[in-house]
């Protein structure tokens, strides 16, 4: 008799997931960009005092101001062969790095408007690397939460990023991160 308890549950309960038809109330999104520090769009303190994690005693010690850029990938392999096709918005963003080693974690916060969409999202950046091609270039992945803002209809999702941080100036490289980006609205 037990045995038939617990299979009408697991059976009630794949009902309720399983139920063909059903429309979801929500619609999905994914966006894909590159961001580039860029003078013109400059570091703002008063976006970081956003940040889940902001401390006046211990502020954001990295401030980014970046434009965003569509890219085009070749159908065959997917390698980018352009990463700066189209300016379609801007991004500011900051942190908190304590350590540039491998391993080493940082709290991260953005806020940006690519096209007409506008969010906030929050997480951590993980550095990868801190010598590849040379030292003192670091290489990082970080994964951000969106956050929900329902008066703009906008339930939250996930942004991800592979980053370069070039916080000594070496010559060559560009601060900026290729972002996938996946949204959920009402």
């Amino acid at each position: 008799m037990k045995f038939f308890h617990v299979c009408l549950i697991v059976l009630g309960t794949a009902a309720i997931f399983c139920v063909p038809g059903v429309v979801f109330s929500f619609d999905e999104a994914v966006m894909q960009f590159r961001s580039v520090e860029d003078p013109d769009v400059p570091a703002d303190m008063a976006v970081c005092t956003n940040a889940p994690f902001y401390d006046p005693d211990n502020p954001p010690n990295v401030l980014l101001g970046a434009s965003l850029w569509s890219s085009e990938a070749r159908a065959s392999d997917g390698t980018v062969m352009n990463d700066e096709i189209r300016r379609i918005g801007t991004a500011h963003a900051c942190a908190l790095i304590t350590s540039l080693a491998p391993g080493a974690e940082a709290p991260f916060y953005i806020e940006l408007t690519a096209g007409d969409q506008f969010f906030r999202a929050d997480g951590e950046c993980r550095v990868t690397s801190n010598a590849i091609p040379q030292p003192g270039l670091i290489l990082a992945g970080c994964s951000l939460k969106i956050q929900e803002d329902l008066s703009a209809g906008l339930m939250g999702g996930i942004a991800t990023s592979n980053s370069v941080f070039n916080p000594f100036g070496l010559s060559g490289f560009q601060t900026g991160s290729i972002w996938m980006v996946h949204i959920y609205r009402q």
